[in-house]
C-alpha cells in the first residue's frame, strides 16, 4: 500500500496521464500527419488551444506518487497498475476492435471484462475523483467515523472508505461546514490506494450490465474529458454522483466513455447487448454525452476540431439549464413534469429556447 510523499517531493518530474495516451490519440487533429500528437483542449467555455497529447492533455506532474509502505522510498506503484491494463494487447487492442466493428459487435468475454476494467479504472483514477475521495476521507476524519491510524489499515480503509460503511452521499460531504472550512493534507498514498480499491469494488456491477456502443451520426461527434466516463442515472439523469460510488445493478446507472469522435462504449441496462445504436436516438446520446462531458470535467476536455462550441451552443445541457430546469422540477414538485422533460429532450434537444 502506497503512503503519503513528502511535500515537493518528486522522483521523475514525469507527466503522468490520468487520460490514457491512447486514448488521446483517437481524438487527434489528425490520425495521420503532423498533427496526429494534438488535440483541442478547451477550457470549459474557453476557445480551445492546441496542445500536446504527451505533454499537455490529461495529465499532471508524478500524479501517481506516493511512498512505498515497506521501503519508505518515493515510489509510483500504482502507476504499474494503470500500465498493465493499457498494454497493447489489452485495453488499446479491445478499443480498436470495437472501433473497427459495424453492427453487433462481436466481443469475447474476457474483451468485454476489460473493457469494464477500463471504464472502471477511468472513472476513479482522475484528478476529480481524488478531489472526491480527499473530501470523504476529510469528512470521515472530521466526525470521527475513522481514525488516522484506520487509514493505515487495508481492512478498515476497506471496509469504511472503499464500501461506503456509512452511505455517505457526495451532496452531505458538499454541504458539510467542516469539510469546506478544512484543508487535508498527507494523505495523498491513501488517495492513490482508494482509486485503485473503487475500481476494484464497482468493476464487477460495472461488467454485470450490457455492453453496447453509441455510433455518432453524420454531422456529430464525442469529445472527451478529462473526467472521462460519463454516468447516467435511473431516470436518464445527468448525474452528479449522489451516493458516492455505491453503484448498486439494481439502480439503472450507464457509464459511458467515449473512444472516439465517432464512437462510445457504454455499460447499461437499456439496450440489447452488443447492440450499436445509430440514427435519431444516437443524435440524442451523442449530445448527452457530450453535456456530461463539458459539465463534469475538472478543468478541460478534447477534441478533434475547435469548432465545438459553434457545432453545438444550441444543444448543450449547460450548467445553467439544468440549474434552471431544477429550480423548476422544485417548485412544480411533481414527476410528470420531468418525464416529460426528459421525452423532450430525448425527441428534439433544442432546449435552448425553453430556457
Amino acid at each position: 500500500m502506497l503512503e503519503n510523499d513528502p511535500a515537493n517531493q518528486s522522483v521523475t518530474n514525469k507527466k503522468d496521464h490520468f487520460v490514457p495516451q491512447f486514448l488521446l490519440r483517437n481524438f487527434a487533429i489528425e490520425q495521420a500527419g503532423k498533427e496526429s500528437g494534438l488535440v483541442f483542449i478547451y477550457k470549459k467555455f474557453n476557445q480551445p488551444k492546441k496542445g500536446s497529447i504527451a505533454k499537455h492533455a490529461g495529465n499532471e506532474v508524478d500524479f501517481y506518487l506516493g511512498k512505498h509502505a515497506e521501503t519508505k522510498k518515493p515510489a509510483k506503484v500504482s502507476d504499474e497498475v494503470y500500465k498493465e491494463i493499457e498494454k497493447g494487447k489489452h485495453a488499446p487492442a479491445v478499443v480498436k476492435k470495437v472501433l473497427e466493428q459495424d453492427g453487433v459487435l462481436n466481443i469475447k468475454y474476457e474483451e468485454e471484462s476489460i473493457l469494464a476494467t477500463l471504464v472502471a479504472h477511468q472513472l476513479t483514477r482522475t484528478r476529480k475523483f481524488r478531489k472526491l475521495i480527499k473530501k470523504c476521507i476529510s469528512y470521515l476524519l472530521l466526525h470521527s467515523l475513522i481514525s488516522i491510524d484506520d487509514l493505515g489499515s487495508r481492512e478498515k480503509i476497506q471496509d469504511i472508505v472503499v464500501k461506503n460503511k456509512y452511505k455517505i452521499t457526495a451532496k452531505q460531504i458538499d454541504e458539510d461546514t467542516l469539510v469546506r472550512n478544512s484543508r487535508l493534507e498527507g494523505t495523498r498514498g491513501q488517495e492513490l490506494f482508494i482509486a485503485i480499491q473503487v475500481a476494484e469494488f464497482i468493476v464487477e456491477e460495472i461488467y454485470r450490465k450490457n455492453l453496447h456502443a453509441i455510433v455518432a451520426p453524420k454531422g456529430h461527434y464525442f469529445v472527451l474529458s478529462d473526467s472521462p466516463v460519463c454516468i447516467l442515472g435511473r431516470d436518464d439523469e445527468l448525474l452528479e454522483v449522489s451516493s458516492l460510488w455505491d453503484f448498486s445493478r439494481d439502480d439503472g446507472y450507464s457509464f459511458i466513455l467515449p473512444i472516439s469522435p465517432q464512437k462510445a462504449i457504454v455499460f447499461g441496462k437499456t439496450y440489447k447487448p452488443y447492440h450499436q445504436i445509430n440514427g435519431k436516438l444516437a443524435e440524442s446520446l451523442v449530445v448527452m454525452t457530450n453535456s456530461l462531458s463539458v459539465n463534469n470535467a475538472d478543468t478541460e476536455f478534447y477534441s478533434h476540431t475547435n469548432q465545438f462550441w459553434n457545432d453545438y451552443k444550441n444543444d448543450l445541457i449547460t450548467p445553467a439549464r439544468l440549474a434552471s430546469y431544477r429550480k423548476f422540477e422544485q417548485e412544480i414538485g411533481r414527476n410528470i413534469f420531468k418525464k416529460i422533460f426528459y421525452t423532450t429532450q430525448y425527441l428534439l434537444w433544442k432546449i435552448g429556447s425553453s430556457f
